[in-house]
């Protein structure tokens, strides 16, 4: 019993179309996310709060979040939302 029951469920895995689990964003009635989405225009690092942006070398390559408004103290290094 338990064979045929797995002969049938992979003959089915087989024959039936592959589908996604997570809906792409044109799935979801087009809303396709923007570049400011992607590309924020300032990343918050989550240890010290600082701001950083695009141009820095821990913009998204430090643990935090992406933000289009700054927050805690700029970074010394690129000048955070100052100069950004």
């Amino acid at each position: 019993m338990k064979r045929s029951v797995l002969l049938l469920c992979s003959a089915l895995l087989l024959i039936a179309p592959v589908t996604s689990a997570d809906p792409s964003p044109s799935d979801q009635g087009g809303n396709v996310p923007s570049a400011d989405t992607e590309n924020p225009r300032y990343w918050i690092t989550k240890s010290s709060g600082k701001t950083h942006n695009r141009s820095c070398r821990y913009y998204k390559n430090s643990k935090g979040h992406g933000s289009d408004t700054p927050s805690g103290n700029d970074c010394k290094i690129c000048g955070g939302a100052s100069r950004g």
